[in-house]
């Protein structure tokens, strides 16, 4: 994988299509594999009054890899973009497709012809909005407890070894919550 790295030292985009790529070369003979990786930010605040008193940040990342051979299918994932950890994924995978129950139905997707709908709902800088920022948005809301919808920023490139390639990407700042209450 290039060594080209976003703001915050993760894997761009481009990165992720790559590495999904390589990986789905490595399939065997007479083997299928699907992989896709993905990787995301989502921020959390809670106000009262105005006043923070809970601000949580969290990054992950993870590659799955989906095997399909001999009319079995083996899925595993790891929650992290190590090359190590890859590999045994896809050992993983392979492994666990010798334990499923043979399907003779069972096939990834092949690319087709059909030209995909042009949908952009991405928003750059919403993507790149900075913490500071959505704790100003988190302080200007109705007096009282309140706990702010998750701001969430994700990533995911997959690719089959038959060629198929996409990717997408989201924010997510979902809409419903209201005053904090703990379950």
């Amino acid at each position: 994988m290039t060594d080209t790295r976003t703001r915050n030292g993760a894997a761009s985009v481009d990165d992720l299509l790559t590495l999904v790529s390589r990986v789905a070369d490595q399939a065997r003979p007479g083997e299928e594999l699907e992989v896709y990786a993905s990787r995301g930010v989502e921020t959390d605040v809670r106000a009262y009054d105005g006043e923070i008193e809970q601000l949580s940040s969290a990054a992950s990342a993870g590659v799955g890899i989906r095997v399909v051979s001999a009319q079995r299918q083996g899925f595993a994932y790891a929650g992290t973009l190590d090359e190590e950890a890859i590999a045994e994924t896809l050992a993983e995978a392979r492994d666990n497709a010798t334990f499923a129950t043979p399907d003779e139905h069972l096939g990834l997707a092949r690319p087709d012809t059909v030209v995909p709908a042009s949908l952009d709902l991405w928003d750059d800088s919403l993507s790149s909005l900075s913490t500071s920022a959505k704790v100003t948005c988190s302080r200007t809301r109705a007096p009282g407890p309140w706990r702010g919808p998750p701001w969430s920023v994700r990533w995911t490139p997959l690719t089959t070894r038959h060629g198929g390639r996409g990717r997408y990407r989201q924010f997510d700042r979902h809409h419903g919550h209201g005053p904090a209450h703990d379950l």
